[in-house]
Formats: structure tokens, C-alpha cells, sequence
């Protein structure tokens, strides 16, 4: 509610009624007089709640109203720093996910990668004349923009016109096999 600048500057107790009428009337006036008006309307609308307010003049004419014993609305701050710490966990946690994923994703490439250098490796050995497979054979290629190890074996099986064939592929410069391949093929 606004006074004008002529107006009386105090304190004032707006009380609103079931009617949804609020009335301002003075508590102790420090002034030229004592207002006492009326305002129609709901304060039920405005705020959301029924109750006593008292109004404090400033003195600039504008009457700023507070609640008498109502319960003010927001978040106390227990609930805050419980909220804050179910936030920090679900955070905590959305990170976690995120640098596993990024692992996973590099874990993922080089096994692809050395399985596709082992592949080509198998297929290089099924097409050779038998005679260049025997014995182990090692050697290194570059792939993906990264270089890796291969050893190839040849080994004999029960069935003497059949051999078998091992590739295993290794990062450069690692004894961990990133990926293998067996190949059977045909002694002609």
C-alpha cells in the first residue's frame, strides 16, 4: 500500500478478515495523524496466506508489511545442505560414469584394432605357400596410427593334413596380447 509523501510515517497493523477484507489501522503514530483505511481485496490471493501483518512505514510513503506469527515459506538450512549433498553424490558419481565410459572407449579401439592386424595376419597366412609358414614368424605393423607386434606360429594337429595356425598382436614395445586369432588350414 502506498501513503503519500504527506502522509503519516509510524507503525501500522494490517489485519486481514475471513471477508477477505484487510484493514490498516495505526499502532503508535509518529506523525502529522493516524490513518486508518481499508483495502478491498483477498490478501489470500496475493500471498497465498491468511493471517495479521503489521505495517512499517519507511517514511518514503511506501508501507512495507511483514507476517505476525505465520510460518515463513522456503527451504531451512538442514534442507539445503541435505539437498546439496545428494546433489554432490549424484555429481560425484555422473564423473565416475563418464571417465569408466572413456576407459572402456580406449580399451575397446586397441582390441579392435590389434584384432583387425590379427586378422589380416590370418589371412595373409592362409594364402602363403605352407613351405614360407614354417616356424614362428614375428614382425611389426602400423595401424590406426599406432604401431603393434604381431608372432604367428604354426603348429602341427592330430590330423596330419591339417595345421594350425596362432596370431597374437601386441601393442609396441608390450608383452599384452591385445588380440589373437587361430587359422586351420590344409597341408597341400
Amino acid at each position: 500500500m502506498r501513503v503519500p509523501k504527506s502522509g503519516v510515517a509510524g507503525r501500522f497493523a494490517v489485519v486481514s478478515r475471513r471477508d477477505g477484507i484487510i484493514g490498516v489501522q495505526a499502532v503508535g503514530s509518529w506523525g502529522r495523524g493516524i490513518v486508518d483505511a481499508a483495502m478491498v481485496g483477498s490478501r489470500e490471493a496475493e500471498s497465498g496466506s491468511r493471517g495479521r501483518f503489521i505495517g512499517v512505514s519507511r517514511g518514503d510513503g511506501i508501507i512495507v508489511d511483514k507476517a505476525i506469527g505465520s510460518r515463513q515459506r522456503g527451504f531451512s538450512l538442514l534442507e539445503m545442505l541435505v539437498a546439496m549433498a545428494v546433489f554432490g553424490l549424484v555429481v560425484i558419481a555422473l564423473l565416475n560414469l563418464s571417465g569408466e565410459n572413456t576407459r572402456t572407449t580406449a580399451i575397446v579401439e586397441e582390441r579392435v584394432l590389434a584384432g583387425v592386424v590379427a586378422e589380416n595376419r590370418a589371412v595373409e597366412a592362409a594364402t602363403e605357400p605352407l613351405p614360407a609358414l614354417a616356424g614362428a614368424t614375428q614382425g611389426s605393423e602400423r595401424l590406426g596410427d599406432r604401431d603393434w607386434d604381431w608372432t604367428r606360429t604354426v603348429n602341427a594337429t592330430d590330423d596330419a593334413a591339417i595345421v594350425r595356425v596362432e596370431v597374437m598382436v601386441m601393442p609396441a614395445g608390450s608383452d599384452r596380447v591385445a588380440a589373437g586369432t587361430t587359422l586351420f588350414r590344409e597341408v597341400q
